[in-house]
């Protein structure tokens, strides 16, 4: 027979956790855009903006739930020179199983080079439908 002890049983806890850790990492990604915070003491009109599709990458399911996958990516372009502000996308006609635009205005994060490039991502693994 076996005596388990607190000081035991704190020790298979953490062996089993550290053996299933492993195994729980999800994929991650840097953020590609960050809300934009207006200057209110500046008084520029907006300028409506020329944007372009630059790339449109479709997510699948590999069967690997830690894997990104499933995500899938549609990059905007901004056309032109444009003072700096934050763009309000949103999507005007049919359906989409995911929300890929929030409601705020929003600009590149600091990690992305390109200034004028506008990525977004959204949870496309479930379905292949378009």
């Amino acid at each position: 027979m076996i005596k388990i002890t607190s000081r035991t049983g704190l020790a298979i806890v953490i062996t089993v956790l550290c053996s299933v850790s492993g195994q729980l990492n999800a994929c991650s990604l840097m953020p590609l855009l960050e809300a934009f915070e207006a200057n209110h003491t500046e008084a520029i009109a907006p300028v409506t903006p020329n944007f372009k599709v630059v790339g449109i990458e479709r997510g699948s399911d590999d069967g690997n739930f830690a894997s990104c996958s499933d995500f899938g990516f549609i990059t905007f372009k901004l056309s032109g020179s444009y003072p700096p502000q934050g763009y309000i996308f949103e999507r005007v006609s049919g359906e989409f199983e995911d929300r890929l635009f929030e409601p705020v205005a929003v600009k590149p994060s600091k990690f992305v080079d390109d200034n004028s490039s506008f990525t977004f991502v959204w949870l496309d693994g479930s379905s292949n439908e378009q």
